[in-house]
């Protein structure tokens, strides 16, 4: 389980009751639990560290050892959510049946994976703010590669999928 839900609830705190002692909004606290932040937002880390020392002095967050641990969180919820993409076979993607899926660009495999922008990326576990970043811009590619691997994708077909935001901006 994620480490930060886990010491959220440990110390008896609710989403927002978090939110309001890291000073972010609940949605922050939300998409942390959920995975989508490639790091996670040190206010958050910072108001679990100082709630644990408020509860008692002589116990301590270990927040190097959660941020290893919500690292490998994300990297398994991404393996579980491979069943969600499609393969990628002698550089064509393909269904579940093995039939090729026509896609013109990226937006094309983006909403064979999910209809909307927030649900592909809780698909890829991955930050939103960063993956359209990555859309507008060809910023976080490494970061979009890297998840594209952890949901089981080849480093070549992820950068056969990674040419595809290409057509998408020509468009």
């Amino acid at each position: 389980m994620n480490p930060y839900t886990l010491a959220r609830k440990e110390l008896s705190l609710t989403q927002s009751e978090l939110a309001t002692l890291a000073n972010v909004s609940t949605q922050v606290v939300t998409n942390l639990e959920r995975g989508l932040f490639y790091k996670p937002p040190s206010n958050v880390v910072h108001a679990i560290h100082q709630a644990y020392k408020d509860r008692d002095p002589y116990q301590s967050w270990n927040v190097q050892r959660a941020a290893q641990t919500y690292t490998l969180w994300v990297t398994e919820e991404r393996k579980s959510h491979s069943d969600k993409f499609p393969a990628l076979a002698h550089d064509c993607l393909t269904d579940e049946s093995n039939t090729l899926i026509n896609l013109w660009d990226w937006v094309d495999f983006r909403h064979l994976v999910s209809p909307s922008f927030r649900g592909f990326c809780r698909a890829l576990v991955f930050q939103p703010s960063m993956l359209a970043e990555w859309e507008d811009r060809g910023l976080n590619k490494d970061a979009v590669r890297r998840a594209l691997r952890e949901v089981g994708y080849t480093e070549d077909s992820a950068d056969i999928i990674l040419s595809m935001r290409k057509s998408s901006v020509e468009v």
